[in-house]
């Protein structure tokens, strides 16, 4: 099949039924399908797959009456995700939900994203997911998705080497993960909405000098006050989640466009190239230029089977923490 060639899907399950789009080798599937624990029994929860997709714009699903629940969590690249008539633009640290009976659509809209997956299922999974207020939750946009990141590929290594006698670990370690996401949901309602307010103008603003002092003047609060509320709620000082904010949106601009380095440095806020570059290889592990070309490489046919370990933790490594 060529690069670009696209393919049609029709797939029927009983009554649920999955058409879309796939572009070249695109979607590669990279998981596992895991068996219940248990022959003949119907267990309480259990992992039914784990691991994680890699998407090429324009690849799609559109699902009827779907047969599967399955937690996503973007580790790359956007998704554009529609259920129950309402449509979510996911980025990196985002995770959408397909629930069981639902109908919903996602497509690719980013040159390549990675999506990592968990699946569940049990006799107990409705009661489960109504118990941690998971029942209704369509998105999430996690306030720190590294223990997400950390979280789903434990699971996946977990399956990987998994026997019989170790399906209820892993089990375990997905109730874990529904646990860490109520618990998401349960803190973002304790949020300030100035917070919120505030984060919202970092968000508008990253190209701009963004000086704290003026910050906590426009809102009249003391710097104190503004330092103790990102502290408490966040875990990071203004300074240092605005700085987080720019590395995100560097990350998302070096792949995917044809800015230069101290283009890219300027559109992050930062004037002096050398000193965005010191900044990023901090938060990164490498620099901007190293960056770019491990993450386009991971697009290049020939190169993304056989992924370095370095390469793996640049995508792991400088997540953001957001809000919103």
């Amino acid at each position: 099949m060529q690069h670009n060639e696209k393919k049609l899907i029709d797939y029927s399950r009983g009554d649920s039924k999955l058409v879309g789009v796939n572009i070249g080798r695109y979607p590669s599937h990279h998981f596992v399908v895991l068996p219940e624990p248990f022959e003949n029994q119907r267990t309480p929860l259990c992992v039914t797959n784990c691991g994680f997709d890699l998407m090429s714009a324009g690849v799609s699903r559109r699902r009827a009456n779907c047969d599967v629940c399955s937690f996503e969590l973007v580790n790359e690249g956007e998704i554009v995700y529609e259920t129950g008539g309402t449509v979510y633009r996911c980025r990196p640290g985002d995770i959408f939900v397909m629930h069981m009976h639902s109908n919903n659509r996602l497509e690719c809209v980013s040159p390549l994203a990675k999506v990592s997956c968990v699946g569940f299922n049990g006799s107990l999974l409705n009661e489960i997911l109504t118990d941690l207020h998971l029942h209704k939750v369509d998105y999430l946009r996690l306030n720190y998705p590294q223990p997400f990141f950390e979280k789903y590929d434990l699971i996946s290594r977990m399956a990987a080497q998994s026997h019989p006698d170790q399906l209820t670990d892993i089990a375990a370690e997905g109730y874990r993960l529904l646990l860490m996401i109520s618990s998401e949901i349960r803190y973002r309602s304790r949020i300030p909405p100035l917070l919120r307010e505030i984060v919202s103008l970092f968000k508008s603003h990253l190209c701009d000098r963004i000086r704290m002092e003026n910050i906590a003047k426009k809102y009249n609060i003391s710097q104190s006050s503004l330092f103790s509320m990102f502290r408490r709620h966040i875990g990071l000082t203004p300074a240092e989640y605005l700085t987080q904010l720019r590395i995100q949106y560097a990350k998302r601009l070096l792949p995917g466009s044809e800015f230069s380095v101290k283009e890219i440095a300027s559109m992050c806020g930062y004037d002096n190239q050398m000193y965005f570059s010191r900044v990023f290889r901090s938060r990164c592990g490498v620099s901007p230029t190293e960056f770019r070309r491990i993450v386009s490489s991971n697009d290049n046919p020939d190169t993304s089977s056989g992924r370095s370990d370095r390469s793996l933790a640049v995508e792991r490594n400088g997540e953001i923490s957001s809000l919103l």
